[in-house]
């Protein structure tokens, strides 16, 4: 009995190892993101589409196409800049390399990392990346007001935290378990499952604070002015559904939008919302940036029309505002 539960669980194993491995996270002790990744080139991962990252020596998916400290534009975000779930080659921001590939541009994109947690870290990007001439911020989720404030600290006192993860190499057992394809196959599953119990769970509406509007031209004030001579974009990855007739509906962000969008454009931040995009692209050809033929479709990750779409939409603002020819 115990042999045969042993040998199935060194099959199962075997199979996850091609199925889903993605990059394991590590600290970044230079705080430039949140975290980073263990370098590597087998990182599958097909929980949604079917994908595989190569994590380079400085922990991040990208191509190596170039030294990353020669990097001149800078793309920070969360799981949908990092692109696991789409091949290396099909993420938004190799296709900018193929497109202009005298940028250099360099992906950061960290699971779970948020905007509201990337903007306090320009001073560490400038430092880490003394090439770098535009900082590209993503935004997934709407900050809120309590994390815009807790950035603006950290902000004005130049304290920049990092995600502790220490505890994972400390232990043995963790660790261990932290590298067995099966393991965390199983964690996610779970992990998946309560955040999808959570967002159910949450019933109060979204609604714009009062001093939501003061809170992100401050913050953004301040990011400018870390910024100096670096020029800052950011995009905004618009979220919708399909309804009942076939039509594909953005989601209603409750002027949290535009009041990034007037902030930024009052302070001379370029900013970007893909909503029109993803429209047009639905409108005309059925496509849809979310979604993958093993998951729900229009939402979860970007797929590889999604980062497609972002690539030509980037590559659009980065030749208006006279940063690539």
């Amino acid at each position: 009995m115990l042999a045969a539960f042993l040998g199935a669980a060194f099959v199962a194993n075997a199979l996850c190892y091609f199925y889903y491995s993605p990059a394991v996270q590590t600290d970044n002790p230079a705080s430039y993101t949140e975290c980073k990744s263990e370098s590597s080139i087998h990182n599958p991962h097909g929980t949604e589409g079917y994908g595989t990252a190569v994590i380079d020596d400085n922990g991040f998916n990208n191509a190596n196409l170039f030294p990353w400290r020669e990097a001149e534009i800078l793309c920070v975000g969360s799981s949908q800049t990092e692109a696991q779930h789409i091949n290396w080659d099909e993420n938004y921001v190799y296709l900018l390399n193929q497109m202009h590939p005298e940028a250099k541009v360099y992906n950061l994109g960290v699971s779970a990392q948020s905007f509201a947690n990337s903007i306090y870290r320009i001073p560490a990007l400038k430092e880490n990346f003394p090439d770098c001439r535009v900082i590209i911020f993503e935004i997934n989720s709407w900050p809120s007001a309590e994390q815009l404030e807790v950035a603006q600290k950290y902000m004005e006192t130049g304290e920049i935290p990092a995600r502790d993860l220490s505890w994972k190499r400390g232990n043995v057992l963790l660790s261990t378990v932290g590298h067995i394809p099966l393991c965390r196959l199983l964690w996610s599953q779970y992990d998946n499952s309560r955040k999808t119990k959570a967002v159910a769970s949450a019933k109060s509406p979204q609604v714009l604070e009062d001093n939501y509007k003061d809170l992100v031209r401050e913050t953004l004030v301040l990011a400018k002015k870390q910024a100096g001579n670096t020029q800052l974009i950011i995009f905004y990855l618009s979220q919708g559904k399909i309804n009942r007739d076939g039509a594909f509906q953005l989601n209603d962000t409750q002027g949290k939008s535009e009041a990034i969008r007037d902030a930024c454009q009052e302070l001379g931040i370029t900013f970007v919302d893909m909503g029109s995009t993803y429209l047009d692209h639905y409108d005309k050809q059925r496509l849809l940036p979310y979604g993958f033929w093993n998951s729900k479709v229009g939402s979860g990750h970007l797929n590889a029309q999604g980062h497609k779409m972002i690539a030509e939409t980037l590559s659009h603002t980065l030749k208006k505002e006279g940063i690539c020819p």
